[in-house]
């Protein structure tokens, strides 16, 4: 996911770099050219945000900036010269007026920064057609169109809390963004999920673009009559290019109208639709902690409605008496008084589940017919196929000594009978499936995903 950020970056950050360069400036924002800090901006688009303030940011956990960041901060205020013009009493043409605006985590117009830092997930309907796509009923407003939005993300992956690294900075026609990855979160397979799950409803969606990038940004042109503003942009973008400037963890999402600079003024103006707080684990991971990885202490039932802990118990039960049928001499072999005590101790119903799975073959092992066997007992009669014919130079060439075991039609009627055998000792489990059922579907999964054992049972049988 990270070289994929990387690539997608890398090819920003030169296409908009020639763009600056072919023009010699920067794009300057209009709406603000004359008071960056102006309060009657009623501009919105619809958009899945979170605002990174102090309010969202509470926990210092949550919010580690470098010094590499703080020491931006202070070149951005370079290029935001002039006071602020939160006082109305300035005149707009009065030159003092402070020229370009500046994001921070606490926004402070009276002490110039004038932007609020967010990060937008993406735009459900852009700043263009907000005002048209808001008109009488809006579909956009109702609680189905919010559900169709908020469970397409949790289902694309976004169902627990987003921790964005910022890596470094991209200058931009407009100013300068900071760029980063998400430390877990494919975001935008979360985006895509939207974009499916609202077309297969029929809901409308009107993206003025594709996002695909993890940005915040930092600083905004609103006034380019420096002529050197350019340069300075694109050397201070180039300086902190490929620095860490901090890691935020973000749990507090809205859906609903965003300003260009959410500031709580704004937000309080026109305040989102709905918020929610990502939980700190996700569903799957509180499953594996809970569930997997500390089976003796879950109060959760399994899908065969057995407690965890009675589950256990049966399936230990079980696997005695398949190491019993199979004559399975391993465990009771000289050397072995250890691996049986640290097996008696493991009464999980993965592991007991693991181990009769990879103990329950349908046959017994004394019974099997082998090359070995029939040498030993002489007896042609134990096998349909001729023994020196078999004993072929690519069996004696191929390094392997040990017993083959042959497929012949004696071999088929003991496997039958010792399937018979396991059957009718099985009669009912705890699940109420006859012991016929039970042995057919473990013989499936075990023939069906042999390589990824643990994994299967992990997410089948709970």
């Amino acid at each position: 996911m990270a070289a994929t950020f990387k690539r997608t970056y890398d090819e920003m950050r030169t296409r908009q770099r020639k763009a600056i360069l072919q023009e010699k400036s920067m794009r300057a924002d209009s709406y603000f050219a004359k008071n960056p800090a102006r309060m009657d901006d009623d501009r919105r688009c619809l958009a899945i945000s979170c605002v990174m303030n102090d309010e969202n940011l509470a926990d210092s956990s949550d919010c580690l900036w470098t010094d590499a960041y703080r020491e931006l901060q202070g070149r951005l205020k370079e290029l935001c010269p002039g006071v602020s013009g939160k006082n109305n009493n300035m005149p707009d043409n009065d030159p003092e007026k402070q020229k370009n605006m500046r994001f921070g985590q606490s926004a402070d117009v009276d002490g110039g920064i004038c932007g609020q830092l967010h990060f937008t997930l993406m735009q459900l309907v852009g700043f263009p057609d907000y005002e048209v796509e808001m008109q009488g009923n809006s579909i956009y407003t109702s609680s189905q169109y919010m559900d169709c939005v908020q469970d397409a993300l949790i289902v694309g992956g976004m169902d627990a809390e987003v921790k964005i690294h910022f890596i470094g900075c991209i200058a931009v026609s407009t100013g300068l963004l900071m760029i980063g990855v998400p430390d877990a979160t494919n975001l935008n397979q979360a985006r895509d999920c939207v974009r499916e799950k609202l077309s297969h409803r029929g809901f409308p969606l009107k993206e003025p673009f594709v996002n695909d990038i993890v940005h915040s940004t930092l600083f905004r042109v609103t006034d380019n009559a420096d002529p050197a503003l350019y340069q300075k942009t694109l050397d201070l973008a180039k300086e902190f290019e490929r620095v860490h400037l901090g890691t935020l963890t973000l749990r507090n999402f809205q859906i609903g109208p965003a300003s260009w600079r959410m500031l709580p003024e704004e937000i309080a103006a026109t305040p989102p639709w709905r918020k929610w707080t990502l939980p700190h684990l996700s569903t799957q991971e509180e499953y594996q902690n809970g569930v997997v990885g500390a089976p003796e202490t879950r109060s959760c039932f399994t899908v065969s409605g057995a407690s965890g802990r009675k589950l256990a118990q049966e399936l230990k039960k079980r696997l005695e008496m398949k190491r019993e049928l199979d004559g399975d001499r391993e465990y009771d072999s000289p050397g072995k008084g250890d691996r049986n005590e640290e097996c008696k101790k493991q009464d999980s119903p993965v592991n007991a589940m693991l181990k009769l799975s990879m103990t329950m073959s349908p046959f017994r092992k004394d019974e099997r017919i082998t090359e070995e066997r029939a040498y030993k007992e002489n007896d042609m009669n134990l096998c349909n196929f001729n023994i020196k014919k078999f004993n072929s130079p690519y069996y004696k060439n191929s390094g392997y000594d040990g017993p083959i075991c042959i497929h012949t039609e004696l071999n088929e009627q003991v496997e039958d009978e010792a399937k018979d055998d396991i059957m009718a000792k099985n009669a009912v489990t705890v699940s109420g499936a006859s012991g016929l059922m039970l042995a057919q579907e473990l013989q499936k999964r075990l023939e069906m995903e042999k390589q990824r054992l643990v994994s299967v049972y992990q997410k089948d049988f709970f």
